[in-house]
């Protein structure tokens, strides 16, 4: 049970939780993207979290209404504003390959990043929630500047949105007993090249900083094409560039994944050149070496060698130095790497329709002592 702090109320959000989403099936649809808005505005009104969640519509669907009509009334949050900026499908055409995708989820992520005015900022899934740990832990304890703060991601069935839930107890029980995978940080045996032993499973699903951590680093890299392939490790290791620490969160901190059809293993598979028989054969034999200290250092050698097979997300192939550990390593040793990022990101100076949907009380002007509170929401 969520204990809220008490005191004044603040002028600027602590945290912005920022979502891409469109009115379509994307991400499991416009049910989803409700379940998990609704329940993140309960938990911050229930511990008095001043926070903003930033919904970019990118390139919406002609055929369908926007999303700020599909959404329809919020409840009412007395703590959380809600903001929709619309992206127009003109800036989406832009892009190579434009046609696989009708989404570039990080130039999308870094519209909302950008247009942010939380101390704290956060990327967020449309179809995430949050543990009501985490939400205490903002709220009470608090992050800190220069940290990138990561918690483990738990994948839960489908079925999770679909039910109705007495309270939140109820919910997080019933998530718990759909848990069907758990991505949890392990060790690296072997660190090649004294890699830094960061935590990069399913970290595009958690990743919070402060704000001028996030400027530094120049949030996710924009691609040419709307194929945001590494674009959260690639985070994670310009941060440790940059001397941001990276820092694990208490296991009951979590963050659940409802599973769809769309995710990123299921939008992706790999193609192979003329030696792939010859290397997995040779693979198959360094598996064999039962001392991880041999076969280690021996199979990152043999990558280097035989490099990656590529990766093909939705018909467009990522060749293999997007992948490699080698260009993680540089990412990670040399900051003025990030140099090499736009400064404009996020379609910085460029004005773009906004809707609010949620009015926040602090995020109101105060009336005068003695008379009555204006009618939140719009």
């Amino acid at each position: 049970m969520i204990s809220p702090p008490r005191g004044p109320l603040p002028t600027t959000p602590l945290c912005s939780f920022v979502t891409s989403t469109r009115n379509d099936g994307y991400a499991g649809g416009v049910p989803r993207l409700r379940f998990a808005l609704d329940l993140l505005l309960s938990q911050c009104d229930a511990c008095e979290l001043p926070a903003e969640v930033i919904l970019v519509e990118w390139n919406p669907p002609l055929d369908r209404p926007p999303l700020v009509e599909a959404l329809g009334r919020l409840p009412q949050s007395d703590f959380t504003t809600v903001r929709v900026v619309t992206v127009p499908g003109s800036f989406h055409r832009r892009y190579e390959r434009h046609e696989v995708t009708p989404i570039h989820t990080a130039v999308a992520a870094n519209v909302g990043l950008r247009r942010a005015r939380g101390r704290y900022r956060q990327y967020r899934v449309a179809d995430a929630f949050y543990s009501d740990a985490f939400l205490e832990w903002l709220a009470q304890e608090g992050p800190r500047p220069g940290v990138l703060y990561r918690c483990a991601r738990h994948d839960v069935e489908p079925s999770i949105s679909e039910q109705s839930y007495s309270d939140r107890g109820a919910l997080f029980a019933a998530a718990e007993s759909l848990v069907v995978d758990r991505h949890s940080h392990l060790a690296r045996g072997f660190t090649p090249f004294r890699m830094p032993d960061l935590f990069l499973d399913a970290c595009g699903d958690f990743q919070l900083m402060d704000a001028e951590s996030w400027e530094r680093v120049r949030a996710y890299p924009e691609t040419s094409d709307p194929i945001s392939y590494e674009a959260d490790a690639l985070i994670a290791h310009s941060a440790y560039a940059l001397g941001i620490e990276e820092r694990l969160l208490p296991p009951e901190v979590r963050v659940y994944k409802i599973l769809h059809h769309e995710t990123f293993s299921a939008r992706t598979g790999t193609t192979h050149h003329q030696l792939s028989g010859l290397r997995r054969r040779l693979h198959g034999l360094l598996m064999r070496i039962q001392d991880p200290r041999r076969r280690d250092p021996l199979e990152f050698a043999f990558h280097a060698v035989f490099d990656y097979p590529r990766v093909r997300t939705r018909g467009v192939d990522k060749w293999s130095p997007q992948r490699s550990l080698l260009r993680f390593k540089l990412v990670s040793a040399l900051p003025s790497l990030v140099r090499l990022k736009p400064l404009n990101w996020g379609l910085a100076g460029v004005a773009l329709p906004e809707h609010t949907l949620n009015l926040a009380r602090w995020d109101t002007p105060q009336p005068p002592v003695g008379s009555s509170r204006p009618r939140l929401g719009v």
